[in-house]
């Protein structure tokens, strides 16, 4: 089994560049590299278009034993550098790889690099953080820590590392002042909430405890950490009656999450838990070669982490998107079809689904998905305005798209929304109408030249 150390190293996730791509309802088409006649990348190709000697086929067999998975882990980190030898991405990657193997002198030298490469880096920052936590430098992880949220405040995992480590040096005041700063941001995170309900109740402070672990169930009702923190709060005021049905309800919660399938062994579950860290760390990689524009790589590492973990969520995205660029709509739809089977009323994928029929000409089909989102989420506007665009494709009568325009901007008014009710004003004649959404754009955008434009001689838009 890796030991308990290295997995808590890799506990703010295997996530990658954040800012790799936007998603976008209609991402601009990239110019694609590698791809086969038939789309399918068969070979492996590095950026500058070499054969990349550490990389497995993708029909390569997935590994079945550790030592194999980690090999695998070290010689894609090692290739990524190789290709990549300038990016603080690649040592950042490198440095989650080798921390997470127990390399800990070369995790650090790799954190560092990329901080000379680019100082605000906030995973490297908390990478180091980690390292200096495991060897009980307190002052230095609290330097680090603090030097990433100030570069990034809504990092949910070096806050609450923060805010234990304050705790535990008795500065109470300091670590719900850095748990309240992150609710500022997200002031709808459950899971910063049981974190001041965890530090209120340690400290005895059951009254405010008590709010915090509600509030958190609120937000997250099956959380099995804030029915427990309510449960043991009720238990020390003296309710236990109530206490007992919350307690029952997070065992409950907790041994679904944590109950193995029937005849796993434990080398079995390790291994599952070794290929989910493999397959992150391929997600992580891939998000490097797709904002590199290699989309043949990308597509490779993300299609070998799906066989590796059928539940890794950021490989399948990075799919889609490249799916989409590539103009293979049909791909993108099987696989946000593969993420709903499981989550059928998930909005996201729906919303997805419907962006991506509208672009493949499927109107009928992108509507109805449209509306399921529209009933799932009547407050958010991302399903209305995608709608609005899905009418203005299939030609249909502007005035049906109208109302759904308003309501975009009643919900969300950004001035891409004003820009938007314009369009559908000048497509129904009304210039005045349209001139006074586009100013209004102009003044939410004001660096807009597309705005600006707009406001001083109004046209149609299509």
């Amino acid at each position: 089994m890796i030991a308990g150390a290295l997995a808590t190293v890799l506990a703010w996730a295997w996530w990658g560049p954040a800012s790799y791509k936007p998603h976008v309802a209609s991402p601009l088409p990239h110019e694609t590299h590698g791809l086969s006649a038939d789309g399918v990348n068969n070979g492996v190709t590095s950026e500058r278009g070499k054969p990349q000697p550490g990389a497995a086929p993708l029909d390569a067999p997935i590994p079945t034993d550790h030592a194999a998975l980690l090999n695998e882990m070290v010689a894609t980190a090692k290739q990524v550098l190789t290709d990549f030898p300038a990016n603080p991405w690649a040592y950042d990657f490198q440095g989650r790889v080798y921390s997470y193997q127990g390399r800990t002198a070369e995790a650090e030298r790799a954190w560092r690099q990329c901080l000379r490469l680019d100082a605000r880096r906030p995973d490297a920052c908390q990478g180091l953080a980690i390292l200096a936590i495991n060897r009980r430098d307190d002052a230095t992880a609290e330097r680090l820590l603090r030097q990433a949220l100030e570069i990034d405040p809504v990092l949910p995992q070096a806050t609450i590392r923060l805010a234990d480590l304050l705790f535990r040096a008795g500065r109470m005041n300091e670590s719900l002042a850095v748990l309240q700063a992150f609710l500022k941001h997200v002031p709808n995170s459950a899971e910063i909430y049981v974190k001041c309900g965890q530090i209120r109740l340690q400290d005895g402070d059951l009254e405010d405890a008590e709010s915090d672990f509600r509030k958190g169930i609120e937000l997250l009702p099956t959380s099995s950490e804030a029915l427990f923190g309510l449960g043991t709060t009720l238990v020390r005021q003296g309710q236990r009656e109530e206490a007992r049905k919350y307690l029952e309800k997070a065992r409950e919660i907790k041994s679904k999450i944590s109950k193995p399938k029937p005849g796993t062994t434990a080398s079995a579950a390790d291994l599952r838990l070794t290929l989910k860290n493999c397959a992150g760390a391929y997600a992580y990689a891939a998000g490097l070669y797709l904002q590199a524009g290699n989309h043949s790589e990308a597509e490779r590492l993300c299609r070998r982490a799906a066989k590796m973990d059928e539940r890794n969520l950021r490989c399948r995205l990075l799919l889609i998107d490249i799916y989409q660029d590539d103009h293979r709509l049909p791909e993108a739809i099987q696989v946000c079809e593969e993420l709903l089977a499981p989550d059928p009323e998930n909005p996201e994928w729906i919303w997805r689904l419907g962006l991506l029929n509208g672009q493949l000409g499927r109107f009928d089909v992108a509507e109805e998905a449209l509306r399921r989102v529209m009933r799932i989420e009547p407050n958010v506007a991302r399903s209305y305005v995608s709608l609005v665009e899905v009418y203005r494709r299939s030609g249909r009568e502007p005035r049906a798209a109208l109302p759904l325009a308003e309501k975009a901007v009643q919900l969300e008014p950004t001035a891409a929304h004003y820009a938007m009710l314009g369009g559908v004003y000048i497509r129904l004649g009304n210039r005045k109408k349209a001139l006074e959404a586009f100013e209004k754009a102009a003044t939410r955008d004001p660096d807009n030249p597309r705005y600006r434009h707009l406001r001083a001689q109004p046209q149609p838009t299509h």
